[in-house]
């Protein structure tokens, strides 16, 4: 570790509030971006590189898959210490707490809502374990995944806990008190305040170079830009605009060291009214106040309110939808062109298979309201766009959105803005309200075998494929994949469907952007992600004095 006193030894983080804000990372639902600021208290047995996006361990000191993909062989690294106060707790981890952590992550009764993505290949029960000593295992499947270690265990999902602090005081008592492998501890949360924590000391990967870290939850981008010019905060999350009054002032752009998050928006209204959702179940729940759980994929008749009359099933109004965006402005405006425009939301142009036929969206508002018009709608239609709350990776999002009601205007198509709080959201979705509406999401950026798990997504929580029973096919089709090969030809295969079905609507591939104060930070190399400007803060580097 370099020898010094940091000029700033607190490591200070203005960020939009995270949608889910606690201490640990279980209980959050499917809302994954919310672990983001306690990824320095959590590790994960695999972690995506952050410069290479290559798998090395973490916990898992080796790992193999079986010629079946059925079976992956974890070997963890021994004497890892779960850490309180910056020092070991005694307790180290062990294949029970691995197998303890799959579970309160995922299932209920600890983790509703994840598990839809799950149950087709394990659960946490003895049957899918062969634990051949505390530190090392097999991971038994249902069906082959050649992607089980990025899917499940890789730093884009939930670290490892302890089972046994877990046992001795509960939910409520691991809340207050949240112990991890990571390279941070615990020291202070309040809720829309942020959370703070402080190093640990000789760290068996790697000792932060700050002394503590805090993240302040700030929801309006003008105080965020306010608390670096008042050193209140060493690094902010603030709209591309204004960066550069800020390096007018001084202040630096430190850039994600990979593409950290795709925009772009679902398209709702595709809804099969005879199937439930992807977690077993036919919302709203029955008079018990229970969901009621469906035989066969099959809902009662008359559990959904559905618009089967709704435009959006319509393939030439989805496509006049993404005629009707000029992707070359808002990338000027919001972006100042650093963003790259989108041919598909999950597969980025610069993977090898990437074929010669996809390619952006033109901008084309007259040809888009030839299609609405020969779809039926000589005088247009009204739709809404339901809008979440800036997050971390995306704080244009408002304005971006205030720009595509005017783009969908020209075209006859009436928008309105619907605001909605993450709270709202969910069960509006899962509810399927939202026949005659468009979502604008921002996920993190794909890694190869990302496709099957998107296509999972979207018969699940957002359900908006359910209408096209090609859907399941490929779904099939990838998980019984043979080969890693094979897996990447499928997944050609399914994005085209997509593609030429007009499923969504793609807009950028975004590089993380954040303003630093080089007077207290030397660097700030990460990849972001979606999750914003909150991970791989054990590398920061401080100025000295």
């Amino acid at each position: 570790m370099r020898e010094g006193v940091p000029v700033q030894p607190r490591l200070r983080v203005a960020i939009a509030p995270p949608i889910a804000q606690t201490t640990v990372q279980f209980g959050i639902g499917s809302v994954q971006s919310a672990q983001g600021p306690m990824t320095g208290m959590f590790d994960t047995l695999l972690h995506n590189d952050r410069y290479t996006e290559a798998l090395e361990g973490y916990l898992a000191e080796s790992w193999e898959i079986s010629t079946d993909a059925r079976n992956w062989r974890f070997v963890l690294k021994q004497n890892v210490p779960f850490y309180r106060g910056g020092e070991p707790t005694g307790m180290t981890m062990t294949v029970a707490d691995v197998i303890h952590s799959y579970d309160v992550n995922n299932f209920t009764p600890w983790q509703d809502g994840n598990s839809g993505q799950l149950t087709p290949f394990s659960f946490p029960t003895p049957e899918y374990f062969d634990i051949i000593s505390d530190h090392e295992f097999i991971w038994k499947l249902d069906q082959p995944s050649w992607t089980w270690g990025q899917d499940i265990n890789s730093d884009d999902r939930r670290g490892v806990i302890s089972k046994e602090h877990f046992d001795a005081v509960g939910w409520d008592g691991y809340v207050a008190d949240p112990i991890g492998t990571g390279p941070f501890t615990f020291l202070d949360f309040e809720v829309n305040q942020g959370i703070s924590m402080e190093r640990v000391e000789d760290h068996y990967r790697q000792t932060p170079l700050f002394h503590e870290l805090a993240f302040f939850y700030v929801t309006e981008e003008v105080t965020r830009s306010a608390m670096l010019y008042t050193n209140e905060a060493d690094i902010s999350e603030i709209s591309q605009v204004l960066h550069e009054q800020a390096i007018s002032r001084g202040f630096e752009i430190a850039y994600s060291t990979t593409p950290s998050a795709r925009f772009f928006m679902f398209i709702g209204g595709m809804f099969d009214p005879n199937l439930q959702d992807g977690y077993g179940n036919c919302p709203p729940a029955g008079d018990d106040g229970q969901p009621i759980k469906a035989v066969d994929y099959q809902c009662p008749p008359g559990r959904y309110q559905i618009d089967e009359n709704s435009p959006m099933r319509d393939i030439r109004v989805r496509e006049a939808l993404n005629l009707a965006i000029d992707r070359d402005e808002l990338n000027d405006v919001f972006f100042k062109g650093t963003a790259v425009k989108q041919t598909l939301f999950n597969y980025p142009q610069a993977w090898p298979l990437h074929q010669d036929n996809w390619v952006p969206y033109d901008f084309d508002p007259d040809r888009a309201r030839e299609l609405v018009i020969e779809a039926g709608y000589p005088d247009g239609f009204d739709m809404e766009i339901l809008l979440p709350p800036a997050s971390p990776s995306l704080p244009e999002i408002g304005d971006i959105m205030e720009a595509l009601v005017s783009y969908f205007d020209a075209i006859g198509i009436s928008a309105e803005l619907n605001p909605m709080d993450w709270a709202q959201l969910a069960p509006y979705l899962r509810e399927r309200q939202h026949s005659r509406g468009i979502i604008p999401s921002r996920w993190g950026a794909p890694v190869p075998g990302d496709v099957v798990g998107d296509f999972r997504n979207n018969v699940n929580w957002r359900q908006e494929w359910q209408g096209h029973p090609e859907v399941y096919e490929f779904i099939d089709k990838m998980e019984a994949a043979t080969s890693w090969e094979h897996l990447q030809q499928l997944e050609v295969e399914a994005v085209n469907w997509t593609y030429e079905q007009q499923l969504m609507i793609p807009l950028f591939w975004l590089t993380g952007q954040v303003v630093f104060n080089p007077q207290t930070v030397e660097s700030y190399e990460s990849r972001h992600i979606h999750m914003g400007p909150t991970r791989h803060h054990e590398f920061t580097v401080p100025v000295y004095r």
